[in-house]
């Protein structure tokens, strides 16, 4: 027996005579009518798949209700959506935002988790679980984070970006530099990813290449000049470094 006829007979049994004779005379057309084979398609439907429909539903129910700032109902909806089904990693994901939004990071965290754990590879889930332990100061547990994040997609140059910041908060400008490298690496056209490896070439002790970033980084955004400027990270070799930008503009 095909599953059209189990779920026909199934719906059958459920329906008034009337309604068994009329569904029974559809039955014979299926295939041929294109709108009786949508019809006979819905009615059939198992109650495994009615569920199914209804948390999508809910799902994108709550993605607009996120969108719209009201995260608490957004929140609900994603709750009833992995009730029903419960390995819908977008749901668990899209609800750790919700809490993010709402500054509630270790719940979003545990949602985070429970993404991950439904599907390993969710680089999303992933940076976004960084992003929430770098907002409770838990710079180690994000650089984990980001790491799994840029394992599996290798030009997300938002996760290596947010993994330098974080290296810089712990005051490993090394491997800030390096994290902040592949960022301008994949996103070549951001003046802020340029300033910030500005700073850490800076801290570093480096001149030269710090002159270079700020140079880009100008070109791309001036505005970042009266930033410089008042930058305190750079007192004590800003008149070098603007010495350097200014010969290079001139050779150029």
């Amino acid at each position: 027996m095909s599953n059209f006829e189990w779920g026909f007979g199934r719906l059958l049994g459920e329906l008034t005579p009337e309604h068994k004779s009329l569904l029974q005379k559809f039955s014979r057309i299926k295939g041929k009518d294109p709108s009786v084979s949508l019809l006979l398609d819905y009615l059939t439907v198992t109650e495994e798949e009615k569920q199914v429909k209804e948390a999508d539903v809910l799902f994108i129910k709550g993605n607009k209700l996120a969108i719209g700032g009201q995260y608490e109902e957004a929140i609900e909806c994603y709750k009833k959506a992995v009730d029903i089904k419960e390995d819908s990693h977008e749901a668990w994901n899209n609800m750790g935002t919700a809490y993010s939004d709402l500054g509630q990071y270790k719940e979003a965290i545990e949602n985070y988790k429970k993404a991950v754990d439904i599907k390993k590879d969710s680089h999303e889930a992933w940076y976004n679980m960084g992003n929430a332990y770098s907002k409770l100061g838990q710079y180690e547990e994000a650089i984990e984070s980001y790491k799994k994040a840029v394992d599996i997609k290798k030009d997300k140059h938002e996760a290596w970006y947010n993994m330098g910041t974080a290296y810089r908060e712990i005051e490993d400008i090394k491997n800030a530099l390096t994290s902040h490298q592949e960022a301008v690496k994949y996103l070549s056209d951001d003046s802020l990813y340029w300033y910030q490896l500005a700073v850490d070439w800076q801290m570093e002790g480096n001149v030269n290449e710090t002159a270079k970033s700020l140079k880009v980084c100008f070109a791309l955004k001036p505005e970042f000049r009266e930033i410089f400027k008042s930058d305190e990270r750079f007192n004590m070799k800003r008149e070098e470094v603007e010495k350097i930008i200014s010969s290079q503009q001139t050779k150029s």
